[in-house]
């Protein structure tokens, strides 16, 4: 049983996928450039709020998981985590230049 609900979740999946992409192709198809930044300056935050809220709902559902993978992780571990963390922030709060060099070229890339 679990092994049949498993494949409709990839057909339906892939499902979704194809169309999805036949919207998009369809969409960026029908008009021009400038009007399509226009919509995209109003769309793209509004996706990243969606994706952000979606992310935290993953989460959220699989959280036994994250509880299981977690807790086979010794406190040595963690603190070395922590130790690496911290040197990384304190070398990039302190230690990098904080410059920002604009060429003339720089759109071209």
């Amino acid at each position: 049983m679990k092994k049949n609900h498993q494949g409709i979740l990839f057909v339906t999946s892939g499902l979704l996928f194809i169309i999805g992409s036949i919207i998009l192709y369809w969409w960026t198809s029908s008009y021009h450039s400038w009007k399509l930044r226009e919509q995209l300056q109003t769309i793209s935050p509004l996706f990243l709020e969606i994706c952000f809220f979606l992310v935290i709902v993953a989460i959220g559902i699989n959280i036994g998981v994250f509880q299981r993978v977690f807790t086979g992780i010794s406190k040595r571990i963690w603190f070395l985590l922590g130790a690496v963390f911290v040197v990384g922030m304190i070398i990039t709060m302190f230690v990098v230049p904080r410059d920002h060099r604009l060429y003339y070229d720089e759109d071209i890339y």
